[in-house]
C-alpha cells in the first residue's frame, strides 16, 4: 500500500515538531510512505528548504483557498492508495499514522479520530474547562461528519469527488467532500487512539473568537446541507435550532449553579451558533 500524508499550509507557522513527528512515522510504516506539503502560497525557498531536509516532498499553489489547496493534494496523490491527512497547527501521538492505516487494512475506506487541543500557556482555566469547539472526544454511535484535520481515506473511494470551491473561503469544503463520499457507499471507522493534538494561537483562544466562528459554522451550516441533498442530517434546520438554544439555557443554569464561566461560554457558543442558523436560512 502506498500511503501518502498531507499538510496544507500558509507557511506561517513553526512546523518543526510536526516535521519531526510525520517524518519518524513515516519511516517506521510498513508500507510506502511519503509526506506531501502544499503550500498554500507563493513559493517559498525557506520551506522548500525545510522539506528537503525531512526528505518531503514540496510543492505551491498560489491560488489562495481551504478547497483549492486540498484540491492541489488530490491532484498530486492520484498514484497514492490512502492518503492521510493533519492540519499545520497539529502534532500526532506516537503511532497515530499506523494506528489509521490498521483500521484501513480491515476495511474501512475513511478512518478517523480525536482533536484534542493543546492550550498556549496563559490561557484561562474557565476557557480550557469550556473545551472549545464542540468535538467527538469518544467513539460515537454512526461516525458522520468527518474533518480533514485527522482522517485516511482510501484513494479508489474517493472516486471523481472535489473539494466544493465554493467553500474557499468560509470552509466547510471538507465536510461536503466526505459526506459526498461516504454517501456514495464508503464505509467510516473511528479510532479512539489515533489522537492529534492541535495547538491553537492565542488569539483563537478568546470569547470574540469563539462567539464568531460559531455564528460562522451556524450560518455555512445551510449551504453545507444543500451541497449534498442526499445527505440526512440528524435533525431538520428547526430541531437544530430550538435544540441549540435549550441547550444554552441548561448551560446558564449550569454556570449560576456551579459559578463556572466555562459553561457560560459554551452557552454563548450555542446561541450564536443557533443565530447562525437563524441568519443562514434567510440568506
Amino acid at each position: 500500500m502506498k500511503i501518502v500524508v498531507a499538510v496544507p499550509t500558509r507557511g506561517t507557522r513553526n512546523l518543526g515538531a510536526l516535521f519531526e513527528a510525520l517524518g519518524a512515522q513515516s519511516s517506521e510504516l510498513s508500507h510506502e510512505c511519503s509526506v506531501l506539503i502544499v503550500h498554500n502560497a507563493e513559493s517559498s525557498e525557506a520551506l522548500l528548504a525545510e522539506c528537503k531536509r525531512n526528505g518531503f516532498r514540496y510543492v505551491a499553489e498560489n491560488k489562495q483557498g481551504y478547497a483549492t489547496v486540498r484540491n492541489r493534494i488530490l491532484d498530486e496523490t492520484k498514484d497514492a492508495d490512502a492518503i492521510a491527512m493533519i492540519d499545520d497547527n497539529e502534532i500526532p501521538c506516537e503511532a497515530w499514522l499506523s494506528r489509521l492505516v490498521s483500521s484501513l487494512e480491515r476495511g474501512a475506506d475513511v478512518v478517523t479520530g480525536p482533536v484534542v487541543q493543546a492550550w498556549p500557556p496563559g490561557t484561562p482555566g474557565w476557557i480550557r474547562r469550556a473545551d472549545l469547539p464542540p468535538r467527538i472526544r469518544t467513539a460515537p454511535a454512526r461516525v458522520g461528519d468527518v474533518a480533514t484535520n485527522n482522517t485516511i481515506v482510501r484513494r479508489s473511494s474517493i472516486r471523481d469527488v472535489r473539494y466544493d470551491e465554493r467553500f474557499n473561503v468560509t470552509s466547510g469544503e471538507d465536510t461536503v467532500f466526505f459526506r459526498e463520499i461516504l454517501s456514495g457507499g464508503a464505509v467510516a471507522a473511528w479510532r479512539d487512539d489515533a489522537l492529534v493534538y492541535e495547538h491553537p494561537d492565542a488569539e483563537e483562544t478568546t470569547p470574540r473568537y469563539y462567539i464568531a466562528r460559531a455564528f460562522r459554522q451556524g450560518r455555512n451550516a445551510k449551504r453545507i446541507r444543500e451541497a449534498v441533498p442526499g445527505w440526512q442530517p440528524d435533525r431538520t434546520p428547526s430541531a437544530e435550532i430550538a435544540h441549540r438554544c435549550r441547550r444554552a439555557v441548561e448551560l446558564v443554569v449550569r454556570a449560576v449553579v456551579a459559578r463556572d464561566g466555562a459553561h457560560l461560554l459554551r452557552s454563548a457558543w450555542e446561541l450564536s451558533f443557533a443565530a447562525g442558523l437563524v441568519v443562514g436560512r434567510a440568506s
